[in-house]
């Protein structure tokens, strides 16, 4: 199913109000919109079924054949997030596929990311680096597109697209992507 800009956008205002500051101080108050309190609603669903984290994990786990780890955090985040271990070079060097799930709607992403010892390097914002991964682990990132297309889920492939009219509780107006938005702003 191909997923247009316009449908991502939609799903975004139903949670986040269009062009209202998070920290006003005047005028309507953000946290009092009906997009705010849509978004509250979903995130105490996701809350109370908890059990959904642990499904997904063992899903991602069958399906893929590698240690998943689960590192969501359902009271920052919008999204169930999981890394799925690929290589571990000489313990100082580590590759993950980095599997993300929103929780606002039928949506999912996921990265690579590298890690050094002791240090971690995001690499959501490399095209170099995601191109050069998804060509390698293609066979498995079709298994994972089929899984979630069977779901009923599409996949966000361009999550940095920025989102003009709305900001988030640590992302102003202007600075806000998809990303933050469906998933997370705390964390890429």
């Amino acid at each position: 199913m191909k997923l247009e800009t316009s449908q991502i956008l939609q799903t975004i205002y139903r949670f986040y109000p269009k062009h209202i500051s998070y920290n006003r101080k005047k005028g309507k108050s953000y946290k009092k919109t009906k997009e705010f309190k849509a978004f509250i609603k979903k995130r105490k669903k996701a809350m109370k079924n908890h059990q959904q984290i642990e499904i997904f994990r063992e899903e991602l786990q069958n399906l893929l054949g590698l240690e998943v780890v689960n590192f969501s955090n359902l009271k920052n985040d919008v999204s169930y997030r999981y890394h799925c271990l690929l290589q571990d070079c000489d313990k100082s060097k580590t590759l993950e596929l980095v599997v993300v799930i929103s929780y606002l709607d039928l949506y999912y992403c996921y990265f690579f990311i590298e890690s050094a010892k002791n240090s971690f390097q995001d690499s959501l914002e490399s095209a170099e680096i995601q191109k050069k991964y998804q060509k390698i682990y293609q066979e498995k990132l079709k298994r994972l597109d089929l899984f979630f297309l069977q779901k009923g889920y599409c996949r966000v492939k361009n999550p940095m697209d920025s989102v003009d009219c709305t900001q988030t509780e640590l992302k102003n107006q202007g600075e806000v992507n998809v990303y933050d938005c469906l998933f997370s702003d705390l964390f890429r």
